[in-house]
């Protein structure tokens, strides 16, 4: 039973741990995406 319990646990940090690292990754994609959009912007002036 104890280990069925430490299984979950790590589970559950291992998911969020995916999460967080999916939602950084997101930011640094809009981010690499908005510096695009300022990098074209600024050779078509």
């Amino acid at each position: 039973m104890k280990n069925r319990k430490t299984f979950f646990l790590l589970l559950i940090l291992f998911i969020g741990l995916l999460a967080a690292t999916g939602y950084e990754l997101n930011r640094v994609h809009e981010q690499i995406e908005e510096a695009k959009t300022t990098v074209i912007q600024i050779n078509s002036q």
